[in-house]
Parts: structure tokens; C-alpha cells; sequence
């Protein structure tokens, strides 16, 4: 049986996130501002740890979003996490 929710989840978590990154990209011409770029790079990141995505998921998401200028506080955070 579908519930209404069920219906408007008819791809994965992976394609969802890619075409929200993709829709912040179009808003922003492709340079996403500084805050959402560590958001996003955050929420992946969370998202890997839980099992929610998976690696590559991770991977291929992450390589859409534009570099981080100067220190990348979600990278210090990653290091920390894996010593």
C-alpha cells in the first residue's frame, strides 16, 4: 500500500540530494555562498556517518559542490573523527 508520502519519494536519497544541490547551484550561478557550501559539506558528511548514503554516494556528491575557500571546518572535523 502507497501513502501519500511513500509517493514522493520515487528516487533515492542520493538522486534527492544531488537535485537539491543542483537547484542551489542554478539559484547561485554556480558559486554557492560560503555558508551553504560548509552546510552542504556538513550534511554530507553526516549523512555518510549515519549509513544513510554510502561512500561513493558521498564521493560523487560532494564533488558537485564548488571548493571551500581557506579552512574547511567539516574536513578538521572528518580528520578528528578518523585520528
Amino acid at each position: 500500500m502507497n501513502t501519500e508520502n511513500e509517493a514522493e519519494f520515487d528516487y533515492s536519497i542520493s538522486e534527492n540530494i544531488e537535485c537539491r544541490i543542483q537547484d542551489d547551484l542554478e539559484v547561485y550561478e554556480g558559486h554557492l555562498p560560503e555558508d551553504y557550501l560548509i552546510t552542504w559539506d556538513a550534511y554530507l558528511f553526516s549523512l555518510e556517518k549515519w549509513d544513510v548514503i554510502d561512500r561513493s554516494d558521498y564521493t560523487q556528491l560532494v564533488s558537485l559542490l564548488p571548493p571551500i575557500s581557506g579552512s574547511d571546518p567539516v574536513e578538521r572535523i572528518a580528520n578528528a573523527v578518523h585520528g
